[in-house]
This record gives structure tokens, sequence and C-alpha cells, in this order.
């Protein structure tokens, strides 16, 4: 058991292959998770009511599970949770997301939302509309993660068509007025790849996302954007301890220039 209640987020472009399974269940196992978020599913509900589907398709040995399948078909979004030591309440659901409370015992450690947003722009405008409805709410620290279908800025892709601002304007105004944060990364910049050799197309699409009072709880939280193996989106994982972290990104902030004593301590 963790004392901070570790999760993962991944586009697994369908749940249905054993390989997928036995994937998910090393991702859980390499990162010690206690919960894994999985989209575009591509599940029906039916399969839930087959014990035999539901115990091969498990990735903790003691689990708990909630799912939008109801409101989506196929299903899009299923979390699962290692019972044993946290436990999941769903508060808001619907066909691009599940927002609820994870708790670690019976103490609530933080208010979380998956997103697995539609590839239609009047669909994703109606996700928007419902998380900041919810985020007036919300005091505790909270972290929304997930597949968003779309990105902040021109930077976020390379290949393909250009982005113009706007296509990136709704999502940027929906994250500036609900006050969240890119929370830090390390690993792979970009989460999707078409995997095409004569048109590559990489575009940042999963992300976590943080307000003020997570940054304030969680200090040295950040997450990990790991290889994509079994899917064409890389899996995103929470991480907390700072001394872990691996294939840092180094940047160059310009404002360091103007510092009298940069080019002495560079020397």
């Amino acid at each position: 058991m963790t004392s901070f209640p570790l999760l993962a987020s991944w586009n697994t472009r369908g749940f249905n292959s054993p390989d997928k399974v036995l994937c998910c269940k090393n991702l859980v196992k390499t990162f010690d998770l206690d919960l894994l978020f999985l989209l575009e599913t591509r599940i029906s509900p039916t399969s839930l009511r087959n014990p035999w589907f539901i115990s091969s398709h498990s990735v903790f040995s003691v689990e708990g599970s909630y799912d939008n399948f109801d409101y989506a078909s196929p299903g899009r979004i299923w979390i699962k949770w290692n019972s044993s030591s946290v436990s999941f309440k769903p508060a808001f659901t619907s066909s691009q997301l599940i927002h609820g409370s994870v708790f670690s015992g019976t103490t609530e450690a933080y208010c979380v939302f998956v997103v697995y947003a539609s590839n239609a722009l009047e669909e994703r405008l109606m996700l928007w509309k419902d998380l900041a409805d919810i985020a007036i709410g919300i005091t505790s620290p909270w972290i929304i993660l997930g597949d968003f279908n779309c990105c902040r800025s021109s930077n976020e892709k390379a290949g393909g068509s250009l982005l113009s601002n706007s296509k990136v304007a709704d999502f940027n105004n929906l994250i500036f007025n609900i006050d969240v944060h890119d929370l830090s990364s390390i690993g792979h910049y970009f989460t999707w790849y078409n995997q095409r050799t004569d048109n590559p197309i990489h575009i940042k699409l999963d992300r976590m996302l943080v307000n003020d009072c997570w940054l304030g709880n969680f200090p040295s939280s950040f997450y990990l954007v790991d290889n994509p193996q079994i899917s064409d989106h890389s899996p995103i994982i929470l991480q907390m301890d700072q001394s872990k972290r691996k294939n840092h990104r180094f940047l160059f902030k310009n404002y360091w220039l103007a510092n009298s004593e940069f080019w002495d301590s560079l020397i």
C-alpha cells in the first residue's frame, strides 16, 4: 500500500486482447499503481455481466471498478483500482468523463476527473461545460487526466496540417477559466503517434492538469509519459518521488541571460 494513491491513464484502443491486459498488469506492477484509467476500451455493457470476462480482464488481484459503458457505446472509460488499499467514489458520469473522489482508507486523498474527449468539437464543448460546472464546487486537490483529443499550442504537434489558434482556443480558455495548470512531465513529449512512416504525425493529446490546491499539497508530483507499447497512445503515470525521475528534459530559460551572475556561474 502506498501512502499516496498513484494512478495512470492509458488509451489502449480496445481492451479485449490478452496482450493488452498483460501490458496493463505489468504497468500496475512496475509503477506500484493504485488506480488505472483505461480509455477507448470498446467494451459492451453485456461483457461486464460475464464472470469469466471480468476475471480475465482484471489488472489488480483485489479489484474494484467503475465505468461509463451505459453512457457510451461501445464502452469508453473503465476505472480499475486496488480495493485493498484505495477506493473510488463516483460523483458525475457522462459519455466523455467520470468525476469522483479517491480515498485512502476513509480519508479523501483527492478529486479526479478522467477524460476521453470526443473527436467532434461540438461534443468536446459539452465536455468543457461539464468540467467548468463541476470546477465551481471543488476546493480540495483536484487532478484532471486522460485523452483530451486536442492540444494547447502548435508546438504540441509535429507533422500533418498546421494548427491554428482557433483550433486550440476553446481548450486554452477552459484551462484559464477553471484555473488549472499543466502538471510537470518527463519522458516522451508527444503522447500519440499515427504509426505511419510516409506521413508521421505526433501530438500531445494526453496530459494531467491540476489546481492550486493540488500543487500546494503535492508539490513534488509529476507524471511520466511512458512508451506506447500496445497502443498508439503512451500511458501517462502519476509519480511523487522526484529522486526517481528519469529522462528529464533540460529546458533553457531565456531570462537566465539577464542575471548578472549567469556567465560567472556557467564558466
